[in-house]
């Protein structure tokens, strides 16, 4: 576990890679120079707020094994163009997980999804983003 504000104003880091756990509360939060967040198979959870106000993320992975991201997880990350989530089973999401602000979904953003589940994405609380969400072939 990655605690709550673990790396919170942690202005050195540019480019994390999370093997596993669960990421807390604002963990990363306000991290101003973070361009990219991996997060490995093993990743069940990103809590409230972990990435949120980092204006400089531009890259988000997330791996196989994430069962819930939680309400407002990369919120007001206006830089944002690509989230890649490998889970054939839609992860949990929380409300304005990655909108640029409380009302306004992250438009620069592409959704990518495994391929065979852009159904399933486009039919739950993913839908909020519908039009943003593309198939990809992960390998």
């Amino acid at each position: 576990m990655i605690d709550y504000e673990a790396f919170r104003y942690c202005n050195n880091l540019e480019s994390i890679t999370i093997p596993s756990g669960r990421i807390g509360m604002l963990a990363f939060a306000q991290c101003e120079n973070l361009k990219e967040a991996t997060f490995g198979d093993n990743v069940t959870f990103i809590g409230n707020s972990a990435f949120g106000s980092c204006p400089n993320l531009t890259t988000v992975t997330i791996g196989t094994g994430i069962e819930n991201i939680d309400e407002e997880a990369f919120e007001y990350n206006q830089n944002m163009t690509a989230v890649y989530c490998k889970a054939i089973n839609p992860p949990t999401l929380g409300d304005e997980a990655f909108h640029y602000d409380f009302y306004t979904p992250s438009a620069k953003c592409t959704f990518y999804v495994p391929t065979e589940s852009v159904w399933l994405y486009k039919s739950t609380k993913w839908k909020v983003y519908a039009d943003y969400i593309v198939g990809y072939d992960f390998e």
